[in-house]
């Protein structure tokens, strides 16, 4: 006899089958229950993550312009102005050494003196000749002048008196000739004597009393260094706009002097094998500061070619391959792509949506994600973008994965079909 349920009817097959589901029901549930608990239990506790490191501090500067080519780079050697070496211009010995290395002696001041007796006494045998031309020069003009009007009174032959005019003509050669020999013999008497063409200081001397100077032979080298010249080679593409007159400054790092010159000469002629052009820069060097041969650093102050922003090395962030600069709108952080080239003397010069007196950020940027920096980006167009190195979002929800298990339906009881928006259809009827 069956049991009855609690209204007393006696129970059908489908409640039968209805309630034994939901017992297989219940019985799942407890066991999932379970398995969490044993897994909470047996869980093994993580380490934790370390912070994140805190956002660098960051300073501002002002985007400014500045002239595009407004100076031109160049190296040199400094050279004294004038500088000589004092040769022989005679054979002879060495008598007398007036100078040593380092003095310092005024225009025509006598350094060497070689030996002059030779020359002296060729001066006063050539005087000695051309007094002796000349007294026989003035008796024969003497003559012609007694014996010609006595040609007309056939008192003297004519002939007589052509012959004393022929040894006049040959007494006037004699003459020029003694004098001639008058002024080698004191050239060479006065070149025995060698004095300094300008004022400058000694430098080296070559000889010494006693050694026999030849010709040409080199005695002392001196040198003006009251100013001084520096010759630069400048690329061809400045050579132009290098002018005589233009301001340079000039540096010796060796000696730590910085002078400012000018442009005293541009050679015209370029290198063809290195393309490069020559310019003389005249420096004033009263006060003894600069040495021949000093390295020298010159700047050419030269006309402008445009202008360009330019920002501090550090206010250039790269990310994600491009490079950034990091503009302060209102305390924001505005993150705008340039095109950043290193600039003469530190810094960058940028072309991009940045514009003249804007304030950047500047600091310890380096490669950090802009997203870590807290700045929003904006395309050269102006155009915001997501930073470089920020998670996109996901293009949308994730759909169920295949395979998720359907609702238990009780036995017997009828199935439901899904409609278009997703709700439950009805049953048809009848069933």
């Amino acid at each position: 006899m069956g049991t009855k349920n609690d209204l007393g009817a006696a129970p059908t097959p489908q409640s039968r089958a209805r309630r034994a589901a939901l017992l297989l029901c219940a019985v799942s549930v407890a066991g999932a229950f379970a398995g969490c608990e044993e897994r909470d239990a047996n869980a093994v506790a993580l380490p934790e993550l370390p912070a994140a490191p805190p956002a660098p501090a960051l300073a501002r500067a002002t985007v400014e312009r500045v002239s595009l080519d407004a100076t031109v780079d160049a190296m040199g050697t400094v050279e004294p102005v004038r500088a000589a070496v004092l040769a022989a211009p005679v054979l002879g010995r060495v008598d007398a050494v007036r100078v040593r290395e380092g003095a310092v002696v005024d225009a025509g001041a006598v350094v060497v003196e070689l030996d002059a007796t030779a020359a002296r006494l060729r001066v006063e045998q050539a005087r000695s000749n051309a007094a002796a031309a000349r007294v026989q020069l003035d008796r024969a003009t003497a003559d012609i002048t007694r014996f010609s009007p006595l040609v007309s009174q056939g008192v003297v032959a004519a002939h007589q008196v052509d012959q004393l005019q022929s040894q006049r003509d040959g007494l006037e050669d004699s003459l020029e000739s003694a004098e001639t020999t008058v002024s080698l013999a004191s050239s060479q008497v006065r070149d025995s004597t060698i004095r300094a063409p300008f004022a400058g200081v000694v430098t080296r001397v070559f000889t010494e009393v006693g050694e026999v100077a030849s010709p040409g032979g080199e005695l002392v080298r001196l040198v003006d260094m009251s100013s001084v010249e520096v010759r630069a080679r400048l690329p061809e593409s400045a050579v132009a706009r290098v002018h005589v007159g233009d301001e340079v400054r000039v540096r010796t790092p060796a000696l730590g002097v910085e002078r400012r010159g000018q442009v005293a000469f541009v050679n015209v002629e370029l290198d063809a094998a290195t393309r490069t052009g020559e310019a003389l820069v005249r420096v004033d060097n009263a006060d003894g500061a600069l040495f021949a041969g000093a390295f020298a650093e010159l700047e050419f102050d030269v006309a402008a070619r445009g202008s360009a922003l330019r920002v501090p090395t550090d206010a250039v962030v790269r990310s994600a391959g491009s490079a950034w600069v990091l503009e302060d709108a209102g305390g924001a952080l505005r993150a705008h792509r340039v095109t950043a080239n290193p600039a003469p003397g530190g810094g960058w010069f940028i072309e991009g949506d940045v514009r003249e007196g804007a304030l950047v950020a500047t600091g310890a940027l380096g490669e950090l994600p802009l997203a870590e920096l807290g700045a929003t980006t904006t395309e050269p167009s102006g155009t915001p973008a997501e930073p470089p190195g920020t998670p996109a979002e996901p293009p949308g929800t994730p759909a169920e994965p295949p395979g998720t298990p359907a609702a238990i339906a009780e036995p017997g009881a009828p199935a439901t079909t899904a409609g278009p928006s997703g709700t439950p259809a009805a049953a048809p009827e009848g069933e």
